[in-house]
């Protein structure tokens, strides 16, 4: 076989085989891009049920987004207000202060279940030693990233109790640091992947009200 032709034939493989990486490329972005909105979305609409729940608003018609048909508090054997909605028990809501943010927060870890919503570590309210952990996604802890210390989040449980959160150290663990991350010596931690995933962006929040 002539050279040229050789090197021909070798140079049209490997720009097929660039073209092949960057269209896959392109689907696996588009996919997180439409998993981020699905569970923007998904979101949104649990954190207006627990906020109607918690303000104890007029409930509109049922079948209304608005409505808070479907949900249902209960008492965990802690004394804390969750409630359940579509088989789901959640914590409450956490809102981000100035960032103009505010989350749902699933009552029980479940990795799968973090599509929807962020979820709770380890830890309680009432014992001072919360963990919440959340997917990097835009619409939920992306945030962490942008935060610094000295802002605040606020946890506002079904029943309507806000608990003030200020943020006081702001530490990159690996994701082997789980005694670290879980050790109790703060109210409130909130951690998500850095960006590329092999660290875990992690705020330590002291509790104020």
């Amino acid at each position: 076989m002539d050279k040229r032709v050789a090197r021909t034939r070798i140079g049209t493989v490997m720009i097929l085989a660039g073209v092949l990486v960057i269209l896959a490329a392109g689907g696996l972005y588009l996919h997180i891009r439409m998993e981020e909105r699905q569970a923007g979305e998904s979101a949104a609409e649990v954190t207006d049920l627990l906020l109607n729940m918690a303000q104890d608003a007029p409930r509109p018609e049922p079948g209304s987004p608005e409505g808070t048909e479907g949900a249902e508090e209960r008492i965990t054997p802690e004394g804390e207000v969750t409630a359940v909605i579509d088989g789901e028990t959640y914590l409450g809501v956490l809102s981000f202060t100035g960032y103009g943010l505010e989350l749902p927060v699933l009552a029980q870890w479940d990795f799968e279940a973090l599509r929807q919503a962020p979820a709770v570590y380890a830890g309680s309210v009432a014992g001072n030693d919360l963990v919440i952990a959340a997917h990097n996604y835009r619409s939920h802890f992306s945030v962490l990233n942008r935060m610094v210390v000295g802002n605040e989040v606020v946890l506002t449980d079904p029943a309507g109790h806000a608990i003030r959160y200020v943020v006081r150290k702001i530490e990159v663990l690996q994701p082997t640091a789980i005694e670290e991350m879980t050790a109790g010596e703060w109210d409130l931690t909130l951690f998500t992947c850095t960006y590329g995933g092999k660290t875990r962006q992690t705020l330590r929040c002291e509790r104020m009200t």
